[in-house]
């Protein structure tokens, strides 16, 4: 059940109180409400009230299902009914009565403590009386978990709305799979009350069931039963079937699979509910409880109802990583056919494209921005299929005729991309890849922050793949001299903080293999 729902605030936001000071003023009795730790939640009690004793009392209770008189730690006759719901005591209803009995002290009547020869206590109140008040109680009680229960319902309800909304606005949000994933577990453990929680996606080359993502499982645990094969054990077995599978009791099951791992991690029952795209197995949602747990069917309609959103978030996030990989493999065969035309310049924007996402996870850039810088810098010279061959390949230096020509390849890349409706960042970086800080660049003008972050990295990326390329009008210059170089223009035509970056990507890769490039 939800631990946000309380049976102190039930109490409060119901009737079960005025009902109780109902049963109170018939009887004649005071009464009051414990929860399942013995602290007072409604009604008032005397300090030398034995809280524990109630607790452990209830405890003991709460597996006969069932209301009790027993004799409290200072001598009185006391009437206690637990409150259970679903299996789980979740407090109790206390009566004390003050009994007439030879005088003793409390250290000689408490071992008598929870036992019920009620022989050496006189009740003020007759035994019939004193039955019909328990069965009132217990009454009273069974109303308070039916309550509970409606409450609690309607809690998980929001709850599972909730989780459902998380799931899609996370998929929605430019999130890796892994974090669709990490949400989908992370809200079934909520909504289901448990700490231990596991999503298996089905691996169709093996045709096994592979755990991708846990929560309150043994690294131990996982490692041990990281793949589990189609038909095996109980989670195995809900992908073959494609039906759910509830287990009140793992240590006498005889679907699992090496039993002993489940026991030793505490596991005592659990719910598979299979993961369904099209009628096709996607993979296993799970979850666990330590202690034994007879699922409901609201319960596992409430899982199913998961793995129905779940499965549609996989199969899209599956679905656009396809694309997103597609579109990068037809950005570079595009790329590649532009450069094609010019030995010079073949590889220029893979090798750029390279600099420029390093750069950006040097940055810490979102993962969908270095997607968008990726895709933005193969494609940032497409406008150079508008520039006259004569002028690209010309050996010498340009006229300013044929500069002014050049220039026009941002705006020639604009308008192929804006026809070809590419998300708006990817036009924005291509076009404005010229631009520079001072405002001097190509061809709006645009300074500081008015160029896109995304422009700025491809700028310095860009410029520095030039400078240690050959070129038909002049030769590489070395590693050195383009650093100094960044290092020059920095501020000026280049952002600092990128040049920064990108610097700090050559050091480390020097680091790593003993050259720059």
């Amino acid at each position: 059940m939800p631990r946000q729902c309380t049976l102190s605030r039930l109490i409060v936001s119901s009737r079960i109180h005025q009902i109780i000071k109902m049963l109170q003023k018939a009887s004649g009795l005071n009464m009051w409400l414990i929860n399942e730790r013995g602290e007072v939640i409604d009604g008032e009690v005397d300090s030398s009230i034995c809280l524990e004793f109630y607790a452990e009392t209830l405890k003991r209770l709460s597996a006969m299902g069932k209301g009790e008189q027993v004799i409290s730690p200072t001598g009185n006759l006391c009437l206690i009914v637990p409150i259970v719901l679903r299996d789980n005591l979740v407090g109790g209803m206390v009566s004390e009565e003050l009994c007439s009995r030879n005088k003793t002290t409390n250290k000689e009547v408490a071992p008598l403590a929870g036992v019920a020869p009620l022989a050496n206590v006189r009740p003020s109140l007759p035994k019939k009386k004193l039955d019909t008040i328990l069965k009132d109680m217990e009454a009273t009680s069974k109303l308070i978990s039916e309550l509970y229960n409606d409450k609690i319902l309607l809690k998980q309800k929001d709850t599972e709305i909730a989780a459902i909304s998380q799931i899609s606005k996370t998929m929605i949000a430019h999130a890796e799979l892994k974090d669709v994933l990490d949400t989908i577990v992370k809200n079934t453990a909520k909504i289901m009350n448990t700490k231990k929680c596991s999503l298996r996606l089905l691996d169709q080359g093996k045709k096994e069931l592979v755990m991708t993502v846990s929560c309150g499982l043994s690294k131990k645990y996982v490692d041990e039963r990281h793949e589990i094969k189609i038909g095996n054990s109980i989670i195995g077995r809900v992908a073959e079937t494609k039906r759910p599978i509830a287990v009140e009791d793992v240590r006498i099951n005889n679907l699992l699979e090496n039993p002993q791992q489940v026991i030793d991690e505490g596991i005592v029952s659990m719910l598979s509910v299979p993961l369904l795209m099209r009628d096709s197995i996607l993979g296993v949602l799970t979850v666990y409880s330590t202690r034994p747990h007879e699922y409901t069917m609201d319960e596992i309609q409430v899982l199913s109802n998961l793995t129905v959103h779940s499965a549609i978030a996989i199969e899209n996030k599956r679905l656009i990583t396809v694309i997103k990989t597609n579109l990068i493999n037809i950005t570079r065969s595009l790329a590649e056919a532009i450069e094609a035309k010019d030995s010079h310049t073949r590889g220029h924007c893979e090798r750029t494209a390279w600099y420029a996402v390093a750069t950006a996870r040097e940055l810490n850039m979102p993962k969908a921005v270095i997607e968008t810088i990726e895709i933005a810098t193969l494609l940032h010279d497409i406008g150079k299929i508008g520039i006259p061959e004569n002028i690209l390949l010309k050996p010498g230096g340009l006229t300013q005729d044929e500069f002014e020509k050049v220039k026009n390849h941002p705006f020639i890349s604009f308008k192929i991309l804006s026809s070809g409706e590419f998300p708006k960042d990817i036009v924005t970086g291509v076009s404005q890849h010229h631009e520079r800080i001072d405002g001097r660049g190509y061809p709006n003008g645009l300074s500081g922050d008015e160029i896109s972050l995304e422009a700025r990295i491809i700028e310095v990326a860009d410029s520095f793949e030039a400078m240690v390329s050959n070129r038909p009008y002049r030769n590489a210059l070395d590693i050195d001299a383009a650093i100094m170089e960044l290092k020059r223009c920095a501020g000026k035509q280049f952002d600092p903080k990128v040049v920064d970056a990108f610097l700090n990507v050559l050091e480390k890769r020097k680091e790593k293999f003993g050259e720059y490039i």
